[in-house]
C-alpha cells in the first residue's frame, strides 16, 4: 500500500481532529443520544456487577440502601434499545437514499463496509477479553466472529455483553435483503413497517403466554443473577434474541422512511402544528422517564402478572417509539426546540459518540478486572453507593481513554484506508 496513504491514515493529528470536530452534516441529537446511552450502560454495569464479588447479604444491604432517586440506573436494559433505534434510522435511511438515487442496492458493498467498521475493534476486544477473563468459554469465540453468539445458552457465551453485536450483525445481514426484495417492491411501505412493529409485540406476547416463568417469577430474580433464585429465563427468551428485539430497529426504520420520503410533509407538520408536535414530544419524554423509573429491581415490591405482561410486551417498544419521535422532532424543529433537544445536541457529546462503539466493547472487561483487583486486595467486604460511584468515575475515564487509543490506532486508520 502507498506509504503516503498509510501515513495519512495513521495521522494522529488528523484523526484527533476528526474525533473532536463535528461535521456540519452530522445528526447532532443522535450523537447526544448515543453518548448518553453508552455512558448510561457503563454506569449500570459498575453498579450491577458487584453482586458477583460480594456475599448475598452484603449485596442485599447495598440494594436496600440504594437512593430512590437513582433507581433509573437499574433500567439500562431499556436504554440499550436507543442504539437499535439509531441503527434502524441510520442504516435504513442510507439504503433508502441509495435506492432512490440508483434504483438498486449494492449489497456486497454494504456488507463489506459494515464488517470493516465493526471487525477491527471487535476482534481486538475479543482478544483482550480472552486474556483478562480467560476462564469464560473461549472455545465459543467462533460464534462471536459469526455474530450468532446469542443463539447459545447464556452461561456458554463468550464475552456475554456482545449479544448486542450479534443482534446488530443479524440486522445488517437481513435489512438490505428485506428492503431490496420486499420493502421497495411493495406499494405499502409504511404499512409494511408498521405491521412488522406490531408483529414484534405479538411475538413477545406469545412468548410470555407460553413461558409461565416470565410472569410468575419476580422480575428481580431475572435482574440479579448472582443472587439465590436468579433466573436466566427472561435473558435467554426475551433479551438477547433478534426476533424479540427487532421492534426497536423498526422504530428507527419508520422514522427514516418518513425522513427520506416525506421530508416536506414533516416540515409542514412541525411548522404548522407546533403545539401538537410539542405535546407529543412532552408525552414521549414523560412516558420514557416513567419507564426508566419503574422499580422492577426492588424485591419488596410485588408487581401483578397483568402489569408484568404489559411491561414485558410493550414497554420496550413504547420507549423506542418515543426515541424515534424525538429524532424527528430534533431534525425538524422550526424553533430552538426544548431543553432536552438542545442539551443532547451540544458539541461536547460528539467525541463520546465517536468512541461509543469501543466504550461498549471494552468497558465490561475493565469493570470486571477492576473488581477482581479490589476483591483480591480485600476491599469488597462491604460496599456502598458512594464507593461504587467512585469506582464508576474511574472506570468511565479509563474506558474513554482506552477507547480513544483504540479509535486513533485501530478504528480510524482502517476506516481511512478503506476510504482511500
Amino acid at each position: 500500500m502507498n506509504k503516503i496513504i498509510l501515513k495519512e491514515a495513521f495521522s494522529i493529528r488528523n484523526n484527533l481532529k476528526q474525533l473532536f470536530i463535528r461535521p456540519s452534516d452530522n445528526y447532532a441529537f443522535i450523537d447526544g443520544c448515543r453518548a448518553v446511552a453508552v455512558l448510561y450502560v457503563v454506569v449500570f454495569h459498575c453498579f450491577w456487577l458487584p453482586q458477583y464479588f460480594v456475599s448475598e447479604n452484603v449485596f442485599l444491604n447495598y440494594l436496600n440502601s440504594f437512593p430512590k432517586y437513582l433507581i433509573w440506573i437499574w433500567n439500562a436494559h431499556i436504554v440499550v434499545d436507543i442504539f437499535f433505534v439509531i441503527s434502524g434510522f441510520l442504516i435504513a435511511g442510507q439504503l433508502m437514499r441509495e435506492f432512490r438515487n440508483c434504483e438498486t442496492l449494492d449489497i456486497k458493498r454494504f456488507y463489506i463496509r459494515k464488517f470493516s467498521r465493526i471487525a477491527p475493534a471487535y476482534v481486538l476486544a475479543l482478544f483482550a477479553f480472552s486474556l483478562l477473563i480467560s476462564d469464560h468459554h473461549f472455545n465459543k469465540i467462533w460464534t462471536n466472529l459469526l455474530f450468532v453468539n446469542n443463539f447459545l445458552p447464556a452461561k456458554k457465551m463468550f464475552m456475554p455483553h456482545s449479544w448486542f453485536l450479534a443482534i446488530e450483525g443479524q440486522f445488517y445481514l437481513v435489512v438490505p435483503v428485506f428492503m431490496l426484495f420486499v420493502f421497495f417492491k411493495t406499494r405499502y411501505k409504511l404499512a409494511s413497517l408498521i405491521s412488522l412493529f406490531f408483529i414484534s409485540l405479538i411475538v413477545r406476547f406469545i412468548l410470555c403466554r407460553t413461558d409461565n416463568s416470565l410472569l410468575s417469577t419476580p422480575f428481580y430474580h431475572f435482574f440479579f443473577l448472582g443472587l439465590s433464585g436468579g433466573s436466566l429465563d427472561y435473558y435467554e427468551s426475551m433479551y438477547i434474541n433478534f426476533y424479540t428485539r427487532y421492534g426497536a430497529l423498526i422504530c428507527g426504520m419508520i422514522s427514516a422512511y418518513l425522513h427520506v420520503y416525506y421530508s416536506e410533509k414533516l416540515v409542514s407538520f412541525f411548522r404548522n402544528r407546533t403545539i401538537t408536535a410539542s405535546v407529543i414530544m412532552i408525552l414521549a419524554v414523560v412516558l420514557n422517564a416513567v419507564i426508566l423509573f419503574i422499580p422492577l429491581h426492588d424485591p419488596e415490591i410485588n408487581f401483578s402478572q397483568s402489569f408484568m405482561l404489559i411491561y414485558i410486551v410493550a414497554a420496550r417498544n413504547i420507549f423506542c417509539l418515543g426515541i424515534a419521535f424525538m429524532i424527528l422532532f430534533a431534525l425538524y424543529q422550526i424553533k430552538s426546540g426544548n431543553f432536552i433537544i438542545r442539551f443532547l445536541s451540544c458539541k461536547f457529546w460528539y467525541p463520546v459518540a465517536q468512541l461509543s462503539f469501543s466504550v461498549y466493547l471494552f468497558h465490561y472487561m475493565i469493570v470486571l478486572t477492576l473488581y477482581k483487583i479490589i476483591t483480591s486486595a480485600g476491599k469488597m467486604q462491604n460496599i456502598s453507593v458512594l464507593q461504587i460511584g467512585g469506582v464508576t468515575l474511574g472506570v468511565t475515564f479509563l474506558t474513554l481513554f482506552l477507547s480513544a487509543v483504540v479509535y486513533l490506532a485501530v478504528e480510524k486508520p482502517i476506516l481511512n484506508m478503506l476510504k482511500k
